[in-house]
């Protein structure tokens, strides 16, 4: 709401200018990035800087199971690209593999990874809230020859939010990380309308009475593309606050109470918590029962579960 988005074309060109200048570094370059859209777009990228030889041939490496799964989809069902991706394909191109792609699924394959340098990786969450892009900063934060590009919007309180804003360390999985790597930040792959896309969507408005209530967004965006509506399109915008009610038919407000007591609040999380006791319980059970019946294969899957499980309850730990 209060920024513009570059076109694809400059998009593109950033990216590259940023990657050939990282790669120059010889340092690992770390891409956080959703793993459903977001992945399969910078793959789709990179296969074109690549093919096209803009770029020198490096190692990419996708580091996300959701993410590989996500592209797994988008690969089987050719019947939903679009004109430009269908051209590609009749050429013999596949738009989403290169020869110096690697799918790293299994947690051992994402562990080797701490080993290799001058290569891509990207991994998820696109935010560094949890998952495996957590270890890959943390291996590489602190290497003044590793880039950290951010391609994806950086929500406040995140881990990606601290080291954009220009934090100097950060602590992960109980470690404080000294940010020492180059950091860029990519604006133009979001999937948003940016400022200018919104009020075009809005103009189409022909009741000039119509009220608008902006709700997404953080604060300080929200309440300046308010004034923007109001001030261009001459209508009533509105941010409203948390817990606020507006009645439609009075245009009323009034705000709700959450819980009336400290001890009421707490009771959501006391039920997580004993949710969770009991998934752990049928976890041991499971494992239990596997190893009783020597199923190497589901134990063997059991245990990349629970060490993805165990990365996010690291991280909650560190967060409190």
């Amino acid at each position: 709401g209060d920024r513009l988005h570059k076109n694809r074309e400059d998009t593109y060109n950033e990216f590259k200018t940023i990657l050939l200048n990282s790669i120059n570094k010889k340092g690992n370059i770390i891409i956080p990035a959703f793993a459903i859209e977001r992945t399969q777009e910078i793959i789709y990228t990179l296969n074109k800087l690549f093919k096209s030889g803009e770029l020198p041939i490096v190692p990419v490496y996708i580091d996300s199971p959701l993410a590989i799964s996500a592209t797994e989809i988008f690969r089987d069902n050719k019947q939903c690209f679009d004109e430009e991706m269908l051209k590609i394909l009749m050429s013999g191109d596949n738009p989403l593999d290169f020869p110096n792609l690697t799918f790293t699924r299994k947690s051992e394959d994402s562990k080797l990874l701490q080993d290799i340098t001058g290569a891509i990786i990207i991994s998820a969450s696109g935010m560094c809230t949890a998952g495996r892009i957590q270890y890959h900063l943390q291996n590489n934060l602190y290497k003044s020859e590793s880039s950290i590009i951010f391609v994806g919007y950086q929500a406040e309180g995140t881990l990606g939010r601290r080291i954009i804003d220009g934090a100097k360390q950060v602590k992960i999985y109980g470690e404080d990380i000294a940010v020492n790597a180059h950091i860029h930040t990519l604006g133009g792959f979001s999937a948003h309308a940016d400022k200018d896309g919104l009020l075009n969507w809005l103009s189409t408005n022909k009741n000039p009475k119509t009220k608008i209530f902006v709700v997404h967004g953080e604060e300080e965006s929200a309440e300046f593309f308010s004034k923007v509506i109001s001030s261009e399109l001459g209508l009533a915008a509105y941010v409203p606050r948390w817990g606020e009610i507006v009645d439609l038919e009075t245009m009323q407000s009034e705000y709700a109470s959450y819980g009336t007591s400290v001890e009421d609040r707490f009771l959501p999380v006391d039920s997580q918590i004993e949710a969770l006791t009991n998934t752990l319980k049928i976890l041991t059970d499971k494992y239990i029962k596997a190893k009783s019946e020597n199923r190497l294969e589901s134990i063997k899957k059991l245990q990349e579960d629970i060490n993805d499980a165990k990365e996010m309850l690291s991280m909650i730990v560190d967060e409190l």
